[in-house]
């Protein structure tokens, strides 16, 4: 399960539809799973235009939920898209309390597709 989802009452819902789009994808139930998905980076990016002042940078729910949707395409062999996704939450999102542990899973699916990432390239030059 998502465990590194922090609790805020402004935003239960896209909290809600981030868990069950995970849920949905460890049964197999990959439509269901992107379906919830994107209503959480919906719903939230809408929260967070209306109420920013509220939550400030703390969430990392779409972050979260391109992470997962990344890993949903990924395992159906779209790698084009997956790439994407993947990249959408390293480089749109940062500085929420959760980051590091979304930008590792992230970091170590495109390792998985063979992609040389910028954080692999900089650790191969400091052990130079």
């Amino acid at each position: 399960m998502l465990s590194y989802i922090n609790v805020n009452w402004f935003s239960l819902p896209a909290q809600a539809y981030c868990e069950l789009g995970h849920i949905e994808f460890e049964v197999k139930n990959t439509d269901k799973a992107i379906d919830l998905l994107n209503k959480c980076i919906n719903d939230y990016t809408g929260y967070l235009n209306e109420n920013y002042v509220l939550i400030g940078n703390q969430f990392s729910l779409p972050a979260q939920a391109y992470c997962e949707l990344g890993n949903i395409e990924f395992e159906v062999k779209n790698t084009d898209k997956a790439i994407d996704l993947l990249n959408k939450c390293i480089n749109d999102y940062t500085g929420y309390l959760n980051e590091n542990y979304v930008h590792v899973k992230s970091f170590a699916t495109l390792r998985r597709l063979g992609l040389y990432t910028e954080k692999q390239g900089t650790d191969d030059q400091k052990l130079i």
